[in-house]
C-alpha cells in the first residue's frame, strides 16, 4: 500500500458538531442568561461567573468549527510530502540504503495526530475551574471587590487582582490563536497551568506582605503582574539562570524568535510541541511538524530552512540577511555558483562570501567550508528540492543526465570536480586573489616612498613576495597550507609593475 493511501484516515478526523446544532445551543444559552438576569438579577451581583466559562467555550467552539477542515487539509499535504521524500531518497541514494525516519513517524497513519475532543474538553474545564476560584472568593463578600479590598486580606486581594490580569492575558492570547489558526487543546491546558501559577504566586507574595509598603497601589501591581505574567516569569527565569549558572557555559541558547516569521503565538505553540530552541526546529521534520502544529507546510519548511543556517551562524544571521542569505538553501546557491564555469557567477559568489566575511568577522575559508558542509547535507538538499516546484517527480527512475532531479551534490561530481580537487582549486584561486590585493598594497607603499623613482629591483620583489605569499595564505587558507604554483611569483610581479605604470 502506498504512502498516500496509508495516510488516509480510517475514521472521521475529529468530532464535527453541525453548525445548526451549535446555533441552537447558543440561542438557548442566550435565552437562559437573559431569563436569569431578568428574574433574579443573577449576573449583576455575580458578573464574574458570567466571564469564567468564556475562554473554555471559545476553545470548544473553535475545535468544533475549524479543526476538522484544517487537519484534513494538512493531512493531504503531508501524504504528498511522504511520497515526495521516497522519490527523493531514490535520487539521493539509488542503492536504496538511505534511512528514512518518516517510515516510523508518518509511514503508517496520521491517526495519532488527530486533535482530541476529549483533551479540548478537559483543557476548557480546567481553565474554567481556575478562573472560578477568584469568582468564588469575591462572591463571599456582600459587595464584591470593594468589600474584599476593605477587608485588608492582602493575600486574597493579590489573588483576585492577579486573576483579573491573567484573565485578560489569556483572552488576548486566545484571540491571537484563533486569528492565526493555532488553537489547540494544549493551549487551553497550558493556559490553565499558567493562570494557576500566576494567581498562586500572587497570593503567596500578598500573604507574605512583600508589597505592604504600597497600600494604594497593591491591586494595580498584582493586576499588572497577572497581565504580563509570561514576561515576568521569563525575566525571573533569566535572572535566576544568570545568578546560579556559571559564566563559562559552552553554548548560548538560541531562541525561536531569531527566525523570520515567528512571533509570540508561534513560539508558544511550538513550545507546546517540545520545540523551544533553534536546534530543535533545525532537526525537525517538515511533515511531522506540520501535522502536529497544523501550520501551513510551506511556512514550516521555511522555518526549518532558516533554523539550519542559524545553528551555524548563530547571532551573525543578521549580517547574512544583509547580503540576501536568510536560509541554508540560499547559502548553497552561492556555493553552487562557485563551482560553475561561468566567470560572472563565480565572481558574484566570491564577492558575496567576501562581503559576508567582512560583516560577520569570519574568515572567507571558514564560510566556504561551512557552505560545502551544507552543500552535502541531506536535509538541505531535500529542502532545496521542495522549493523547486517546477522540477516535478514524474518518474520512479532517476534521470541519467544532470538536472533538477539530481541531488545538488551530484552537480559537483558530474562537473568533473571531486570534492578534494574542487577545494584545492578554489583555495588556489583565493590565494592568487589575495596575492593580487597584497601586490596592489605593496605597489602603493613603494610609490609613496619613491614618488619619482624607478621600479624596484629583483631583491625587493623577492623579499616582498615571500611576505605577500605568507599574508595571502594566512588570509585564504583554513588548515592545510599547500605550496603556491610556479606562476604565482610572476603574477605578483606583473601586478606590482602594472600598478606602478
Amino acid at each position: 500500500m502506498g504512502p498516500e493511501n496509508d495516510l488516509q484516515p480510517k475514521k472521521p478526523l475529529v468530532s464535527e458538531i453541525p453548525e445548526r446544532t451549535l446555533m441552537v445551543f447558543a440561542a438557548a444559552v442566550a435565552i437562559l442568561v437573559i431569563t436569569l438576569q431578568w428574574r433574579w438579577d443573577l449576573f449583576t451581583d455575580h458578573f464574574l461567573w458570567l466571564l469564567v466559562p468564556i475562554p473554555g467555550v471559545i476553545g470548544l467552539l473553535y475545535h468544533s468549527l475549524n479543526i476538522a477542515p484544517r487537519f484534513t487539509s494538512r493531512a493531504a499535504t503531508v501524504s504528498k510530502y511522504v511520497e515526495f521524500v521516497e522519490y527523493f531518497d531514490k535520487a539521493w541514494n539509488p542503492r536504496g540504503t538511505t534511512f528514512n525516519a518518516l517510515s516510523d513517524e508518518l509511514g503508517g497513519s496520521v491517526q495519532r495526530y488527530i486533535p482530541s475532543l476529549a483533551a479540548t474538553v478537559w483543557g476548557a474545564l480546567l481553565l474554567t475551574i481556575v478562573f472560578a476560584i477568584p469568582a468564588l472568593l469575591t462572591d463571599h463578600h456582600a459587595h464584591g471587590l470593594v468589600a474584599l479590598v476593605k477587608a485588608g486580606d492582602e493575600g486574597l486581594v493579590a489573588l483576585v487582582f492577579s486573576a483579573f490580569g491573567t484573565y485578560i492575558y489569556v483572552m488576548q492570547r486566545l484571540a491571537s490563536r484563533v486569528n492565526s489558526g493555532a488553537m489547540s487543546a494544549k493551549f487551553l491546558l497550558t493556559s490553565a497551568f499558567q493562570a494557576a501559577i500566576s494567581i498562586v504566586g500572587a497570593y503567596v507574595i500578598g500573604a507574605c506582605g512583600l508589597l505592604s509598603r504600597l497600600p494604594d497601589f497593591q491591586g494595580g501591581v498584582y493586576f499588572l503582574g497577572g497581565l504580563f505574567n509570561s514576561y515576568l516569569m521569563e525575566y525571573l527565569r533569566t535572572s535566576a539562570v544568570k545568578f546560579f549558572r556559571p559564566s563559562n557555559e559552552p553554548t548560548e541558547r538560541l531562541p525561536l524568535r531569531m527566525i523570520d516569521g515567528i512571533e509570540d503565538d508561534e513560539v508558544s505553540l511550538l513550545a507546546e510541541l517540545g520545540v523551544t530552541e533553534i536546534q530543535h526546529l533545525a532537526t525537525s521534520d517538515g511533515g511531522v511538524l506540520t501535522i502536529r502544529s497544523l501550520f501551513p507546510f510551506n511556512r514550516v519548511v521555511d522555518w526549518i530552512d532558516q533554523a539550519i543556517l542559524i545553528t551555524h551562524l548563530r547571532g551573525r544571521i543578521v549580517e547574512a540577511r544583509r547580503v540576501a542569505i536568510r536560509s541554508a538553501s540560499d547559502y548553497i546557491v552561492v556555493i553552487q555558483n562557485l563551482t560553475q564555469a561561468d566567470d560572472g557567477l563565480q565572481t558574484q559568489a566570491a564577492f558575496t562570501l567576501t562581503r559576508l566575511s567582512d560583516l560577520c568577522g569570519i574568515s572567507y575559508d571558514a564560510l566556504q567550508e561551512l557552505g560545502f558542509n551544507l552543500f552535502w547535507d541531506y536535509r538541505v538538499n531535500l529542502l532545496c528540492r521542495l522549493w523547486q516546484r517546477d522540477a516535478g517527480l514524474a518518474s520512479d527512475t532517476v534521470p541519467a543526465q544532470p538536472g533538477p532531479m539530481i541531488a545538488i551534490r551530484d552537480i559537483v561530481r558530474d562537473g568533473g570536480f571531486p570534492s578534494a580537487d574542487l577545494m584545492a582549486l578554489l583555495y588556489k584561486q583565493r590565494v592568487e586573489a589575495e596575492l593580487e590585493r597584497q601586490a596592489v598594497r605593496d605597489a602603493a607603499a613603494w610609490r609613496g616612498e619613491n614618488p619619482d623613482g624607478d621600479p624596484p629591483k629583483d631583491e625587493w620583489f623577492e623579499e616582498r613576495y615571500t611576505a605577500a605569499v605568507e599574508a595571502a595564505r594566512n588570509t585564504a587558507a583554513l588548515g592545510a597550507q599547500p605550496k603556491p604554483r610556479a606562476s604565482t611569483r610572476d603574477l605578483y610581479k606583473e601586478t606590482v609593475l602594472r600598478r606602478l605604470n
